[in-house]
């Protein structure tokens, strides 16, 4: 509301934070911060906002910063009548900022349970930064991250690298470093795989030496242990992940995913169900749902996997494995033409798509699980031998 640009990303960073802090609630459903920002800055019906996110509260407000002090408004509203629970400001200095968000954070525990006056309230266990310039440099790197795209990726990285040059026992920034590193490999953008995963799991390592509550480095590690084909560990992690924020709907779908990796298509389902919810307008939803159609492959639901595919499809960023589980399924459904269309897309996408592609970035734990997800790409016309999987 200030007028200055410069401080949306400090108005991204308590709204992060507070998002964080109430997710640790274990009663509490919250929505993901990838689907409420969408909301960021519209004049907006709170009714409408509550039915498409699937919530019966909704939080909103302001922050104000001017000089060293910072104006933040807030209000609570009953979504089901458009009353107003609570409403407050708040004047506080800078240097009171973390006060200031756990301050909000148990306002807003208090007036959802009021019955629960004995009630213990979480608090975020998260290291704080010592210096307010490496959270706000952290804060700007997760604003760039969220944009999904080679080149942010790699400006996000320049400002998690700033925020632990300003304070190198800032856990967050670590972990944010290694996520970089993580979505370079899966999405090809730059560097060499194995040099990315390996920079990645220092990185996210480092995080959890100095924050082992750090749901999101818990994520990042299983994100790895899944590259390297370690199903075991990577349902460790996420598990770890969904056990300190419930609401992190990232950790449900590495959760899902590393299950239809292991063979369980079924509880994989359940998963990607959760984190959909959670996440109902997630930038990165074209993952969910391609995820899930191909975890129906695996079911010989090829009639649904498809209707999955095409949503997949339809997003403006969605990526490569999209295309992917669009060709297997119609090459399943003996769709000759269509599936032709959908081969040409992919190779277009990718010329040199491989069956080594499909094993490093799929590493099925079942030999049957792989050649049914290739099968339906060899149906579909791409040159894909029978020869046994390699196992990493």
């Amino acid at each position: 509301m200030s007028g200055d640009p410069e401080q949306e990303y400090f108005s991204d960073g308590i709204t992060e934070d507070l998002i964080t802090a109430l997710s640790r609630i274990h009663w509490l459903f919250v929505t993901a911060r990838n689907s409420t920002f969408t909301f960021k800055g519209t004049a907006v019906d709170v009714k409408h906002v509550a039915e498409e996110l699937g919530v019966r509260y909704v939080v909103e407000g302001s922050v104000r910063k001017a000089g060293n002090r910072i104006r933040v408004t807030a209000q609570l509203i009953d979504a089901t009548t458009g009353g107003h629970v609570w409403a407050r400001h708040y004047d506080r200095e800078l240097s009171d900022v973390f006060a200031l968000q756990d301050e909000i954070s148990d306002t807003i525990t208090a007036a959802l349970q009021p019955e629960l006056a004995g009630f213990e309230r979480e608090r975020a266990h998260r290291k704080r930064p010592d210096n307010l310039d490496a959270w706000e440099s952290y804060q700007r790197g997760l604003w760039h991250v969220y944009q999904f795209s080679g080149e942010e990726n790699e400006t996000a990285r320049g400002l998690f690298r700033r925020a632990i040059e300003l304070d190198p026992g800032f856990g967050g920034a670590y972990m944010g470093l290694g996520y970089t590193y993580f979505l370079d490999t899966i999405f090809g953008w730059g560097g060499g795989a194995d040099d990315n995963i390996q920079q990645s799991f220092r990185a996210t390592k480092k995080a959890l030496t100095l924050d082992n509550r750090d749901a999101m480095a818990h994520y990042v590690l299983g994100r790895l242990y899944m590259l390297l084909g370690d199903q075991e560990s990577a349902l460790a992690e996420s598990e770890q992940a969904i056990e300190l924020n419930p609401s992190l709907a990232l950790g449900h779908f590495g959760l899902g995913h590393a299950l239809m990796l292991m063979g369980r298509p079924n509880d994989a389902m359940a998963e990607l169900d959760i984190a959909m919810r959670l996440s109902p307008r997630d930038p990165i939803m074209w993952v969910f749902e391609c995820t899930k159609a191909t975890a129906l492959v695996l079911m010989d639901d090829f009639d649904q996997a498809l209707d999955y595919a095409r949503r997949a499809a339809r997003h403006a960023n969605t990526g490569l494995w999209a295309s992917v589980a669009m060709t297997s399924v119609l090459g399943h459904l003996g769709r000759a033409e269509e599936a032709g269309a959908a081969l040409r897309n992919l190779l277009g996408i990718k010329p040199d798509f491989a069956p080594e592609f499909i094993r490093t970035y799929l590493p099925f734990d079942r030999q049957e699980d792989h050649e049914q997800y290739v099968a339906g790409l060899r149906k579909a016309g791409l040159d894909i031998s029978e020869e046994p999987m390699v196992s990493g």
